[in-house]
């Protein structure tokens, strides 16, 4: 599994089994937006990068999630507009409110390693954090055209 595959899964993704035995109505998935990650010096080509990937992902048939449109605002942006000094989980949830989402992943990217926040915006807290190095020689890092000081 790719690091980029790997990020995701673990902060966003979930597959459920096929059900084949007999077909019933799914209940509707709950709507998540991802916020554009923020980045420290050099990491922003890779953070634009990882943003697309994991908003792909949240879009897959695959994800236990259903991307909320028209939502792909950057995390600096939705902090300016709310008057968020920082990312606290009353500020996230008020932007996740606004955005109409039930859940919001955000975060950045910062001398190489991805942390990356997943919202519960009707609870007001986050259900779950993570923080993935991402090895200047390795694959994703070189794909991705980042350089680390």
């Amino acid at each position: 599994m790719r690091a980029t595959e790997l990020i995701i899964a673990t902060i966003a993704t979930g597959c459920a089994a096929a059900d084949v035995t007999a077909p019933r109505a799914r209940p509707p998935k709950p709507t998540i937006a991802v916020l554009g990650l923020d980045a420290v010096g050099d990491d922003a080509p890779a953070a634009r990068e990882l943003t697309v990937a994991l908003r792909a992902e949240a879009a897959s048939p695959r994800s236990r999630y259903a991307l909320a449109p028209h939502r792909e605002r950057e995390l600096a942006e939705m902090k300016e507009l709310a008057n968020c000094a920082n990312e606290s989980a009353s500020c996230m949830a008020d932007i996740g409110a606004d955005l109409e989402v039930d859940f919001m992943i955000y975060g950045r990217l910062d001398h190489g390693t991805v942390k990356l926040e997943l919202m519960d915006v009707a609870k007001r807290f986050n259900r779950r954090a993570i923080a993935v190095p991402i090895a200047p020689a390795g694959p994703l890092y070189a794909r991705l055209g980042a350089t680390v000081e």
